[in-house]
């Protein structure tokens, strides 16, 4: 199999599935997203060594938890992120000065943080190893707005959480 050729399969289907999803047509960015997990997959499987297969891996988990969870199956996306969780910790572990593993990592840690939020017993303690990670990155691109916005919506997360604490 063509790998390369696999890949700009999933990127065309991770452009679709993002047009979709913001057309509000759920049902069918959701196949795509998953299409573009699995090839995914298949790379990172037939080529271990090729970190690029693992970095748009956990991307495409991420947008597949995404439509997963405005779809309301949480669970399905705790699954998606879970999955994540093991490829960007594991490119994260591996070199923590990336900034662009570390801000992959800080993602995954802010779905879980966000999806346990969704529970009653729900603990801060993701919310606060993903402030650690994306403020990292955040002092290593102060400039780069991607970065920013994902410590953003960290912290958002994080006194939404304290508010229904009662802190």
């Amino acid at each position: 199999a063509d790998l390369e050729l696999r890949f700009e399969a999933a990127n065309l289907s991770s452009w679709l599935g993002s047009l979709a999803m913001r057309q509000g047509r759920l049902a069918e960015a959701e196949p795509l997203f998953a299409m573009q997990a699995d090839a995914m997959r298949r790379n990172a499987a037939e080529e271990p060594q090729v970190v690029r297969w693992q970095e748009y891996l956990a991307d495409a988990l991420l947008l597949l938890a995404d439509v997963q969870t405005v779809r309301g199956r949480l669970q399905e996306a705790r699954d998606s992120v879970e999955q994540a969780h093991v490829t960007a910790e594991a490119l994260f572990r591996k070199d923590p000065t990336n900034n662009y593993w570390r801000l992959s990592f800080g993602r995954v840690l802010w779905w879980q943080a966000w999806l346990a939020s969704r529970q009653p017993a729900a603990t801060p303690a993701t919310a606060q190893e993903a402030i650690a990670v994306l403020g990292q990155a955040h002092a290593t691109e102060p400039r780069n707005r991607h970065v920013l916005s994902w410590l953003i919506r960290t912290r958002h997360l994080q006194a939404e959480a304290a508010l229904s604490r009662g802190d």
